[in-house]
């Protein structure tokens, strides 16, 4: 049952399920010791005085703890600052008490990557960048496929100029009516050929799009971000073929 303290409701969900099958496994084989032993001195007795009982092996507790709240806490608090969410993680989760030293700092802290952090644990699922702002590094299964860019940004890239963000990509320009003879070349929408222009600044980005854009992994991130020149609308030229 869940509890107002989530630190509390975090630490509360029992053994692992590995951990639960390693003991019963352990005490099948404490029982299995126990009957070869009784087999043994049911036929000679004088072995109940040679031979010891083998005890069962040996399982230690592994706990299990409800992560996913407070990874989805986490996850919530992306593209924010990290002073700003170190400060309310402290706030929430009491490092007073022992429930909140282990949330805080044996997962949450644990989960952290600071900028320039060369610590051996890959298990990291967050990361600080150089300008301080936390973002999600994605599941360590994402972390070895090619990094794509998101399906919001609808194959558009981004830019900071004067400090904006826009959408930066091809621009449509207008239906092409005659396809056979025209020498640009064409992007098709619904069906109808329409020409285009290359690395156009389309728009502005609106304050969401940047948050979500800033709370992208740094890999993912630098697939959407426009490295390149990009021009004016009234300045674009129709794309010709390659």
């Amino acid at each position: 049952m869940a509890r107002r303290d989530l630190s509390r409701t975090v630490i509360e969900g029992g053994r692992r399920n590995f951990n639960k099958f390693k003991r019963r496994a352990s005490h099948g084989i404490g029982r299995a010791r126990a009957r070869e032993w009784l087999d043994d001195v049911r036929v000679d007795r004088d072995v109940a005085e040679a031979r010891v009982l083998r005890d069962r092996p040996d399982v230690g507790r592994d706990f299990y703890d409800k992560l996913a709240v407070i990874r989805s806490w986490m996850r919530a608090q992306c593209g924010r600052a990290w002073d700003d969410v170190f400060s309310e993680l402290m706030t929430r989760f009491d490092p007073r008490t022992i429930a909140g030293q282990h949330i805080v700092f044996d997962h949450m802290l644990r989960d952290v990557r600071r900028a320039g952090d060369v610590s051996g644990w890959d298990g990291t699922r967050f990361e600080v960048g150089d300008d301080g702002i936390l973002r999600w590094m994605g599941t360590l299964r994402d972390r070895h496929k090619k990094p794509k860019p998101p399906t919001w940004t609808e194959g558009r890239s981004a830019i900071k100029q004067a400090g904006r963000w826009w959408w930066v990509g091809d621009r449509l320009v207008g239906p092409c009516a005659r396809v056979a003879l025209c020498r640009y070349h064409h992007l098709f929408r619904g069906g109808v050929p329409h020409h285009y222009t290359r690395a156009t600044r389309l728009v502005l980005m609106t304050p969401t799009e940047v948050g979500r854009l800033m709370s992208l992994p740094a890999r993912i991130r630098d697939v959407v971000l426009w490295r390149a020149d990009v021009v004016e609308p009234e300045d674009a030229v129709l794309a010709l073929p390659p």
